[in-house]
């Protein structure tokens, strides 16, 4: 058995993000049904945040299959909110560019060929927005998923993994 440093604990603690409720043109339905988004490319997911850390670490993990009739390609970044917990919808290519870059370090989108796997693994630490940023929203934050063209479930494509682990670091937000 593994023996883990209990010391971390008194500092940080992990988590894995989970989904916070979707709406019209936003939630996380529209990652296994991206075809069904009313307008634009641009998937956006409000993900819950701890209550009592700020993230100091947070780690992306999907598993997606391309269709079988073209590439899929899909850039990654972090999103604001309007009002709440109710995301932005409609991002501007230089932001979705922008923040894609930050988070991978690449210009080009993640792409895998025609019934082809992606895998997705990312760090989106740099990307959050922290305490004190006019966009921080101590509830969520919104993940954003970006694809090149919209993917059609009926044509093969799907979403075998999701897993948004993170780290939170106790005491600052009390």
């Amino acid at each position: 058995m593994i023996r883990g440093n209990k010391a971390t604990r008194d500092k940080a603690i992990p988590f894995v993000a989970t989904f916070l409720g979707g709406g019209t043109g936003y939630g996380s339905s529209f990652l296994s049904f991206p075809n069904l988004l009313p307008s634009g490319r641009t998937v956006a997911i409000p993900m819950a945040r701890p209550e009592k850390a700020d993230i100091v670490e947070a780690y992306l993990f999907m598993q997606l299959t391309a269709p079988s009739n073209r590439a899929l390609k899909v850039r990654i970044g972090i999103g604001t909110f309007t009002s709440g917990v109710v995301p932005e919808i409609a991002y501007s290519e230089e932001y979705l560019n922008q923040q894609h870059k930050l988070i991978t370090g690449r210009d080009d989108p993640l792409e895998a060929a025609a019934s082809g796997t992606l895998y997705v693994d990312a760090d989106l630490t740099r990307a959050l927005h922290r305490r004190g940023d006019a966009e921080f929203n101590s509830d969520s934050f919104v993940l954003l998923v970006s694809y090149d063209v919209l993917p059609d479930p009926a044509l093969g494509y799907s979403l075998e993994k999701f897993k948004l682990a993170c780290t939170g670091q106790m005491g600052l937000a009390t």
